[in-house]
């Protein structure tokens, strides 16, 4: 069974989320369900007596929207939502009161105001959601399919268990897929001469532990030299990946390890990778291990 949350704001671009989320739910076992969301700022600031008939306007255009919406005629409940509110503290909200698995939301590559506003939501949605955050490029419409060549994910880790925290997720999203899993580690340009073949010793004990976890992918490892911010948009340049697979959170890494720290966002503006991500509080186990 799969519920997934598609966020809409009435554009073509946050539509190109839907053609993933319905691949994937086409792909799970029954039940399956799509909520799509339209969520639209609230009226409270309006110094008028009209801000009530204001906000039922507003609502039934958000609801209008998304009843013409198209849908597929599959075995896939459609469940329509509108919120009233900040963007991205609706979304976590209704996922959680949903109860969903994922929420796919679209984002673009934009320079400017547009690309700032669009990524912040991003952003501030998968600091607050409690469920993986699975983003999509508008640019470049993704329609994962199931067989046939593997998934090529890039899976960056930095010696702690909250960077593996990804691996549930990942599964769950993808349970039977064909995958190609490219874990990647940092080393510091400063790190002594070892380092580099220290973390390869390390990062191999990481990949035999995962592959317990993953036992039908098929697994690689790279350590590179860099800040993870700059290494992996590097890196996806030469080895253009089918999606990038991390978790988002605050730790430090081990030894000589660079912590992925602002990696998330670093992805999100300078690479085209659909990216899967997991936020992990800070009162999450894997922070205290």
């Amino acid at each position: 069974m799969m519920k997934i949350l598609v966020p809409l704001d009435g554009s073509a671009l946050a539509e190109v989320a839907l053609t993933p989320a319905l691949t994937l739910l086409a792909q799970a076992a029954p039940p399956r369900e799509l909520v799509v969301s339209r969520v639209v700022a609230d009226t409270l600031t309006i110094p008028d007596v009209a801000a009530a008939d204001v906000a039922l306007d507003i609502t039934e255009q958000a609801q209008a929207y998304l009843r013409a919406v198209p849908f597929p005629q599959e075995a896939i409940t459609v469940t329509r939502k509108v919120g009233l509110g900040h963007a991205a503290s609706v979304i976590a909200l209704q996922a959680t009161e949903e109860q969903a698995d994922l929420i796919v939301l679209s984002t673009h590559g934009r320079s400017g105001v547009a690309r700032v506003i669009l990524g912040s939501v991003a952003e501030a949605v998968v600091q607050q959601a409690a469920i993986p955050v699975l983003l999509v490029r508008a640019e470049q419409p993704t329609a994962f399919t199931r067989g046939g060549t593997p998934l090529q994910v890039l899976v960056p880790l930095d010696g702690t268990p909250a960077a593996e925290a990804i691996f549930p997720a990942l599964r769950a999203m993808f349970h039977g897929w064909p995958m190609d899993l490219t874990l990647l580690t940092f080393v510091a340009p400063a790190a002594p001469a070892t380092a580099v073949d220290d973390a390869r010793i390390a990062l191999t004990a990481d990949a035999v532990r995962l592959q317990a976890q993953a036992p039908e992918a098929h697994m690689t490892r790279e350590v590179l030299v860099g800040d993870p911010a700059t290494a992996i948009p590097r890196y996806c340049q030469q080895h253009p990946p089918d999606m990038i697979a991390l978790t988002h959170r605050h730790q430090r890494g081990v030894h000589h390890l660079l912590p992925l720290g602002g990696t998330f966002a670093a992805c999100v503006a300078h690479t085209n990778a659909p990216i899967l991500v997991q936020r992990v509080p800070r009162d999450h186990p894997a922070h205290e291990a």
